[in-house]
Order: C-alpha cells, then sequence, then structure tokens
C-alpha cells in the first residue's frame, strides 16, 4: 500500500467499451494551453488524450491542422499544421496498486510556435475532432457528437501566458465513494482563476462518417481548417445536464475558487465533463482554457473506505450551552488494514482559515496510523461562543488503499446555545416569627442547577417605598428566608422580591 497522505492526482476519465478505428472512438478529451515566449511569440500546446485498451483503436493523429481566430470579428488570423511532439501512458493507479484490467489511457502533445499580432479583441484557438465513445452515457448520440478544444488568448500586447492545469489524469473513480478531484491551474503571472463547469462542445463541423485524418473534411479526407465560431454545445441524454453531470442523487459540484470537484457517483458508466478557467487580470477578463474530459465508473471491490465513529459520520448535530466543554474521542478503523490519514478543518479551530471564533479555541490534532487511529475533539466553549448559527467541524478520513485512495467524510454541527435564563422563582408566604422576625418562603418546584446559579437577592420594601436589596444567598437549596431585621412588623408593611442569578 502507498504510504501518502493525499492522492491530489486524479482525473476522470476511461472508456471500456470498444473502439471503432474507422470512426475514432479513441478520444477521451484534452485542452489548450499557450506560452508567451517574448514579442509577439507563443508556444501553443494541445494535449489529448485517448483510449487505448482495444487494439482495434485508433492512434493519434501524426498531425493536426488548428485554426486562430479574431475573438470579437471572428476573423481567421492564422492556420496552421502540428505534428505530434510525443505520447506516452498514464498512471492509472497508486503506487505499489494492480491496474484495473482493461484500462489504458494514453496522452499526445502537438506543440507549435505561432506569431500574433497585437489585438485589443484577442484570439480564440480551436481544433475538431470526431468521435465519442458510442457508450457514453450522459451524451446523447454520443458517437455522432464531436469534441472541440477551444482557448481564449489575451491581447499579445499583454505579454501573457494562460494558466496551465497541475494534474495528469487517472482513468476511473469508484462506484457509491466519494470523490474529490482538483481541476486546479497555476499561471505564471499571478492572474486570478474562476473555474466552472460547462457544457462540453460538440462543435458542429465535423463529419462522424469521414473523421479521418482530421477533424472536418470538405471533400472524402481532404481535410480543411477549423471554421470559426459559434459552437454548438452537446445534446444532453434524458436525465442528465449541467447541474447533474452524472445523474448522481447528490449531483458534481466545482469550487469555483479551487478548480476542486466533488462527487459521489451511483451510477456505473462513462460521462463526459468540462471544466472552464476563466483568467482576471486586475479585475478585467483576459483570456480562458478548458479542459473536456470523459471518465468512468467503476466497482472498486478491492477496498473499504476506513470508516469514522458514528458521531462523526454524514451530517451529526450536537448542542451545547456555553460554558459547556466538548470531549468526545475519535476512532476510525480502516477492515482492510490500509494506513489512515484523518484530517479537520472548520473555523473554531487555532490557525484555521477563516478563523471565525476568539479563544479558547477547539482542539483535534490531524494524525495517522494503520489499521485504526485514534484521535479527539476537545473545546472548553465560553459565553462569547454562543451563537443562533451552528459551528461546522469536517473531517475526511482517507486510506492508501488500492486501487484509489478511499475517503469517509463527516461533517458535525455545533449549536452552542446561551445560557438557560435562570428561572424566577415565586414567593409562597411570609410568617410572623416575632415583633423583628419574619420568615419568607419561596416555591420548591423551581429545579436550579449548580453550574448556571450565581445566587438568590432578596428585596425588600416598607411601607411601599423602592425596593432595595437585603440579602444575598448563596445556596440555591433553602426553601426557606429569614428577616431578622422586620422591626416593629405587626404595624409597619413588608414587602419581598426574591430573583435568581
Amino acid at each position: 500500500m502507498k504510504k501518502g497522505f493525499y492522492l491530489r492526482t486524479f482525473l476522470l476519465f476511461i472508456f471500456l467499451a470498444s473502439g471503432n478505428c474507422c470512426k475514432a472512438y479513441h478520444i477521451a478529451g484534452g485542452d489548450f494551453t499557450y506560452r508567451w515566449m517574448g514579442g509577439n511569440n507563443f508556444e501553443v500546446k494541445l494535449t489529448l488524450y485517448r483510449d487505448c485498451s482495444n487494439p482495434s483503436a485508433s492512434d493519434f493523429d501524426d498531425s493536426i491542422k488548428v485554426s486562430v481566430f479574431d475573438r470579437v470579428t471572428n476573423l481567421r488570423a492564422d492556420s496552421v499544421v502540428i505534428a505530434i511532439t510525443n505520447n506516452d501512458s498514464i498512471s492509472l493507479s497508486g503506487e505499489g496498486c494492480s491496474h484495473p484490467p482493461d484500462v489504458c489511457m494514453q496522452y499526445g502533445e502537438y506543440i507549435s510556435m505561432m506569431n500574433l499580432p497585437d489585438n485589443p479583441n484577442g484570439y480564440y484557438i480551436v481544433w475538431e475532432r470526431c468521435c465519442r465513445n458510442s457508450t457514453v452515457n450522459n451524451i446523447a448520440l454520443p458517437d455522432q457528437a464531436g469534441m472541440t478544444f477551444y482557448a481564449e488568448i489575451a491581447d499579445p500586447s499583454l505579454h501573457n501566458s494562460s494558466a496551465f492545469f497541475n494534474s495528469q489524469p487517472l482513468p476511473y473513480i469508484c462506484l457509491d465513494q466519494f470523490f474529490r478531484f482538483g481541476f486546479d491551474a497555476s499561471d505564471s503571472d499571478g492572474d486570478s482563476l474562476v473555474y466552472n463547469l460547462v457544457d462540453p462542445l460538440d462543435g458542429g463541423h465535423t463529419s462522424q462518417f469521414n473523421p479521418n485524418p482530421y477533424s472536418y473534411s470538405q471533400f472524402g479526407n481532404n481535410p480543411i481548417y477549423p471554421e470559426p465560431a459559434p459552437y454548438t454545445s452537446i445534446n444532453w441524454a434524458s436525465g442528465y445536464s449541467l447541474s447533474n453531470i452524472c445523474g448522481s442523487a447528490a449531483p458534481l459540484t466545482i469550487n469555483s475558487s479551487t478548480g476542486e470537484i466533488e462527487v459521489i457517483p451511483d451510477l456505473q458508466g462513462i460521462y463526459a465533463l468540462a471544466v472552464e478557467i476563466r483568467e482576471y487580470r486586475n479585475g478585467i477578463y483576459i483570456g480562458l482554457i478548458r479542459r473536456e474530459i470523459e471518465f468512468t465508473v467503476i466497482v472498486c471491490a478491492d477496498n473499504e473506505p476506513p470508516q469514522l465513529p458514528p458521531a462523526f459520520t454524514g451530517n451529526s448535530n450536537i448542542e451545547v450551552f456555553a460554558t459547556d466543554t466538548i470531549d468526545l474521542s475519535i476512532n476510525v478503523i480502516d477492515a482492510n488494514g490500509d494506513s489512515i490519514f484523518i484530517a479537520r478543518t472548520g473555523g473554531i479551530f487555532a490557525n484555521s482559515f477563516p478563523q471565525i471564533i476568539d479563544p479558547p479555541f477547539a482542539m483535534s490534532p490531524d494524525t495517522s496510523g494503520k489499521d485504526t487511529v485514534l484521535t479527539y475533539f476537545k473545546w472548553n466553549t465560553g459565553c462569547q461562543h454562543s451563537s443562533t448559527v451552528p459551528y461546522i467541524v469536517s473531517y475526511e478520513a482517507i486510506d492508501n488503499g488500492c486501487p484509489l485512495f478511499l475517503t469517509d467524510l463527516g461533517k458535525v454541527n455545533i449549536l452552542v446555545k446561551e445560557p438557560p435564563i435562570v428561572a424566577k422563582s415565586n414567593l409562597l408566604c411570609i410568617d410572623l416569627i416575632s415583633d423583628s422576625v419574619l420568615s419568607i418562603s419561596r416555591v420548591s418546584d423551581t429545579a436550579y442547577f449548580e453550574r448556571y446559579f450565581k445566587q438568590f437577592v432578596l428585596y425588600r420594601s416598607i411601607n411601599g417605598s423602592a425596593f432595595q436589596p437585603l440579602k444575598i444567598i448563596k445556596d440555591y437549596n433553602p426553601v426557606l428566608m429569614f428577616d431578622s431585621t422586620a422591626f416593629n412588623n405587626r404595624d409597619v408593611d413588608y414587602c419581598y422580591v426574591l430573583s435568581a442569578f
């Protein structure tokens, strides 16, 4: 088993269907990126992914025809033929794990230099290719749908390089298991990046009948360069949409700030998705890249995820009063004997971001171990922590099992309520003991808890005057109190009020 903390290099795609060399049902996805090389020169790269699990599937094209257009006028600015530069296989599982059967994925890179004149409109670059796997679940008639690879290039005078994805694909995810993958990218210019799921592009200019050797044939197999925008989106199959790409009970989502997608897939099959990264400089949009990819959901029968205890599994609720102490043990077990890595997040911990409370902070250390891991959660709440909105603490227990690392998630909603108001204690009666002593009894049906009780204060009014504090009583048990200064009580009116704090 691999002894790493977190497998972040996940990507989502695979074809298990048989290929078709005539229709090139091998394409899994790809993305354009570019680098400014000085002056008006740019290195443009298309990374293309293909399924190699079927020996009859067609190989990468030796070269592709790419077009560049003005982003506003759609006038052609350049057209180039780009030869494949290199290709290689993609790692399919964690270190020390056997590859899933019948799985093979390769990438090819097409790299070329381009010279683009300054243009405040900017440009877009495009290449189209047919076809997709016929067994893609979430696209209607997928073997008749092309795939369009597209990026927008900022005005060359900005000397901008596009963002580039940080991770290489991994070809599958596990049925009924939580999956997180980062479509995160880096930007050498320090520009701001915003991530979104978008519709995969069909394009509308490819032919599913004569797709080889390029994308769009005017006469038989005599290819021409890609056409300008607009480009059509794919048609989603029934039951699928951009808002529910996998048709799962909990839809696949993306974090617009980090690029992380999350899903618990509950249907086997092959799915297509596309992620767009928009690039902003000083708040102004300048360009985008997009990655389209297909992924498969398979049964991972050889690994079970680690298990958080019930109090930390799913979505649990804890209610306490301010000044209460929460002290819980967290015992995580992995049935396969894998290594376990526990991490927690939440704004109630020291050095968390954002930090949403003042001390004292909650304590729950990240930790790791094998087979079984024990940690804890402890928080000595204070009056300042009372809130009508629950504090959220999230836990992840991750193993290093094969073929993929699996995760158990837990979310705890902690509602810290204001300490209860000490109930008013009513007086029952006043008895005459002597000319100077009165006894005052209180109703005994009000119970007081020591941790919320500070004291009783007995107030007295004489002949209708204002009430003045007479006595402080620290004991919350007695039901009988005495006033030994009630002089001449047969002729003077004495009135009493008892308050509890």
